[in-house]
């Protein structure tokens, strides 16, 4: 059993309003209750006035449940038999309901409207307008219109307004401190409050909004940020991060309209969020986006694909030396290749950390060690930071062992300068000219039983007659002081004392896109990643290969084989987004990295030419 219920009303330029619903029930409720399925919003109706109940399939009866009567096709009562097929009217208050028969839905449908002089008076309300603000506030459209405008004065005249009020002005930091109390018309714009880093610019937008309705551009950054430079060449950047989808391709294309590039810094460096803007290392998804494959967008890329540490990573190719001296030359070259660089110097380390040969009693017996022989710290020691180490230097790391003493006037110990090829030759003959001294070990052309420091250095059996030039000879010669540590040549002549010293180019940085903390590593043994108890040359690269590296750290998502631990290892860990100083990637930086030392070295000796 169903009824169909038409609420008819009129909108304010008279048409007319049918709003219809289905009830599935035998009994219907009328009233001006709001819970009531017909509503009848009339201060002649009561709460629960009257009911409809259904007694046969087209029959129902209608009932006054106050005792109030009703008008049913004319005559009054308070309850009443219908025939639906037949149909009738009844009035209830200034409301008409008309009941039929729809013989298309099988139901009973019960119109109902306003009427006569009642429905078209505008002093007569609906109950629920007449006691709410709907019945005495203007009309929607009238608000609707006066918000409009409102937002239209609040947010776009003002904010619009004051940015031309600033537009080109510069404010000193006390103004902008001042004046980042008060507030301005278009911080309405801001997305939130601004990072602690920028926080003084709260009322300077066009600090970084330049333009009006143009998103902030990388030259605005660039303006405080003079030392941040850009990952790579813009261009390359630009071809690098172009999508090869036909969707992404569209997606830039909108972006590129509404002067949003792709790469620009606020890609990353998110404002107006507050706090301290730190932001979160980049995934791995991130570089492999565009290094995963770069070769296919960057043919001319020395950079090899990259999309995993553990399992998908080239070689290392650390900088090699491969041109010494004051202007030293560096090449990245793969690992793979088993390198070897020049430095200058003659340094076998398995010597030096052998536990048990001479170098390791010399130690002992100078009080260097208590037992075994010469470690890793011995000359290598940490730069502040811990990350790396101080470069090796003679007076530091090496004199105490290796003495630097020529001979001995008046009770005082005569030492060459280091590093001063013709001043230690001029110290000599100035030694000699003097009337000569008591020569020490060192300079006597033989080996020496106990280089010490050179205050405890022994009296050598070289004649105090002997000539300066004989000196000079025995310092350069095979088993003299110098050559000991240092590739000698000369003289040019048979006679001549012109002897060079190769110059000694010590690199402070072997990874030029990537950088390693060791203070990170702390627990491990310098032998577990540095091959140098075996290394008996100095050109022997102890950079340890990726496949070392592997040995405890993998991708980033897990991938690859660890025998010792599992570090998980993301991009970031050791490759940083933005360039430094020397390594900027501009045409003009470039140039200017062909004429620098690239990358620094230390270069402990200089030619005597």
């Amino acid at each position: 059993m169903a009824f169909l219920i038409h609420a008819v009303s009129a909108s304010a330029t008279g048409r007319e309003i049918r709003r219809s619903r289905r009830i599935e029930a035998d009994r219907l409720t009328i009233g001006r209750d709001p819970g009531s399925d017909i509503v009848l919003a009339d201060l002649e109706v009561t709460l629960q006035h009257a009911v409809i109940v259904r007694t046969g399939t087209h029959r129902m009866v209608v009932r006054s449940l106050t005792g109030l009567p009703f008008s049913i096709d004319g005559r009054s009562t308070v309850e009443s038999e219908v025939d639906a097929r037949s149909g009738a009217e009844v009035r209830i208050g200034g409301f008409r309901m008309e009941i039929a028969w729809d013989e298309a839905e099988q139901a009973i449908t019960v119109t109902v409207e306003r009427y006569g002089l009642l429905a078209a008076s505008s002093d007569v309300r609906d109950e629920r307008q007449l006691f709410t603000l709907a019945g005495v506030a203007p009309s929607r459209r009238l608000l609707a219109w006066g918000g409009a405008l409102l937002v239209l004065l609040l947010f776009l005249a003002w904010p619009v307004a004051s940015y031309l009020g600033a537009s080109g002005k510069k404010l000193t930091a006390q103004q902008m401190e001042a004046g980042a109390s008060g507030f301005h018309g278009d911080r309405s714009w801001s997305a939130g409050p601004l990072s602690t880093a920028h926080a003084n610019l709260t009322n300077n937008c066009t600090a970084c909004h330049a333009k009006a309705f143009v998103s902030v551009r990388d030259d605005a950054c660039k303006t405080c940020h003079t030392t941040v430079h850009d990952h790579a060449d813009p261009e390359k950047l630009r071809v690098a991060l172009a999508p090869d989808t036909i969707g992404g391709k569209l997606s830039l294309a909108v972006a590129h309209a509404f002067n949003r590039p792709a790469g620009r810094c606020v890609d990353c460096h998110t404002e107006h969020k507050g706090g301290s803007m730190q932001i979160a290392a980049p995934n791995q998804k991130f570089c492999a986006d565009c290094h995963g494959a770069l070769k296919e967008k960057l043919p001319e890329t020395k950079l090899g694909d990259t999309k995993d540490f553990g399992t998908n990573h080239p070689e290392f190719q650390p900088a090699i030396l491969v041109q010494p001296g004051d202007r030293p030359v560096f090449r990245r070259t793969s690992l793979d290749a088993h390198p070897r660089q020049e430095t200058g110097l003659i340094f076998p380390h398995d010597i030096h950390l052998s536990a048990t040969n001479g170098v390791a009693r010399m130690a002992q017996a100078l009080g260097q060690v208590k037992k075994g022989g010469l470690d890793c710290a011995g000359c290598h020691r940490p730069d502040p930071n811990g990350a790396g180490f101080r470069p090796v230097t003679m007076e530091k790391d090496c004199q105490s062992c290796h003495s630097l003493a020529f001979g001995r006037r008046e009770g005082q110990i005569r030492t060459l300068r280091h590093g001063e090829v013709d001043q230690a030759i001029a110290q000599v003959r100035d030694f000699y000219a003097a009337g000569g001294g008591t020569p020490v070990q060192p300079l006597a052309g033989y080996m020496r039983r106990r280089p010490g420091d050179f205050a405890s250095a022994q009296i050598a059996g070289l004649a105090p007659a002997g000539s300066a030039a004989q000196a000079i000879h025995a310092l350069f010669a095979p088993n003299g002081a110098c050559a000991d540590c240092h590739r000698i040549t000369g003289p040019s002549r048979p006679g001549a004392v012109d002897y060079k010293v190769a110059p000694v180019t010590l690199p402070d940085q072997f990874f030029v896109n990537g950088w390693f903390d060791h203070r990170a590593h702390t627990q491990e043994d310098c032998a577990s990643c540095h091959a140098a108890p075996k290394s008996a040359d100095a050109r022997d690269v102890l950079i340890p290969g990726i496949a070392n590296c592997r040995t405890c750290h993998v991708g980033e998502n897990g991938g690859g084989i660890a025998k010792k631990a599992k570090v998980a290892s993301g991009c970031a860990m050791c490759h940083v987004y933005h360039k430094d100083d020397r390594r900027g990637a501009t045409a003009a930086s470039r140039e200017q990295k062909r004429k620098i030392m690239q990358p620094s070295a230390t270069a402990s000796v200089r030619n005597s030419g």
